[in-house]
């Protein structure tokens, strides 16, 4: 009977050695005599965790889901394009950037966003005006509103326009200010600061486990 397989491997090796027989002669080796390993299968792949996260890529503007917490939605906007065909965050870019993302949180949800049951705390069609971006700081002007957002809303409100502005990359932290003046603003739990607002600030008010969606 012919050796077929790893078997067979081990058996042409070990012909190489002295002594071993000539062309034609083909010899079998107990499995003891062959070398270590050689018969064990190739190991398989380790498989990719199913709960592995997806990272979201790109702008994500918050909206407010049916159980009163922010979730993402992808902003579609892009960086400016720089020299080359690349993209550039530098100079007035990260100012363009964060001016479109928050634009399209003023627009409020879209049709199908609404239809999954997302809304906003903020006013329909407010303008926020980004005054500039500066050493990761983005320094936002919040115009009055027509109608001022409840004491319960006001955290929702702030949240948006911060967790929106940070995700754009390069910003870590937003300055919200009015009539030139740094607004005083609440944070979950009851506290008022003005000082530079963060993602972390508002992470209480999101759902864990969310994912922009395309």
């Amino acid at each position: 009977m012919r050796a077929s397989g790893p078997l067979a491997l081990a058996v042409a090796l070990v012909a190489g050695g002295c002594g071993a027989p000539g062309p034609g002669e083909p010899h079998v080796l107990p499995r003891s005599e062959v070398p270590y390993d050689l018969l064990s299968p190739a190991p398989e792949p380790a498989p990719v965790p199913s709960g592995s996260p997806e990272v979201a890529a790109g702008p994500q503007a918050y909206f407010v889901d049916t159980s009163g917490l922010l979730v993402p939605v992808s902003a579609q906007v892009a960086a400016d394009p720089g020299h080359g065909g690349g993209s550039r965050l530098d100079g007035n870019g990260p100012r363009r950037v964060v001016a479109r993302v928050l634009a399209r949180l003023s627009a409020g949800p879209d049709e199908r966003e609404r239809a999954r049951g997302l809304a906003s705390a903020l006013e329909p069609g407010v303008e926020l005006e980004v005054l500039g971006v500066d050493s990761g700081t983005a320094t936002v002007e919040v115009p009055p509103f027509a109608q001022e957002p409840t004491a319960d809303r006001l955290p929702l409100v702030v949240g948006q326009i911060v967790l929106t502005a940070t995700s754009v990359p390069g910003v870590h932290t937003v300055r919200l200010r009015r009539d030139g003046e740094v607004l005083e603003v609440p944070v979950p739990g009851g506290a008022r600061t003005s000082a530079l607002l963060t993602a972390a600030d508002y992470a209480p008010l999101t759902a864990s486990g969310t994912r922009a969606v395309p």
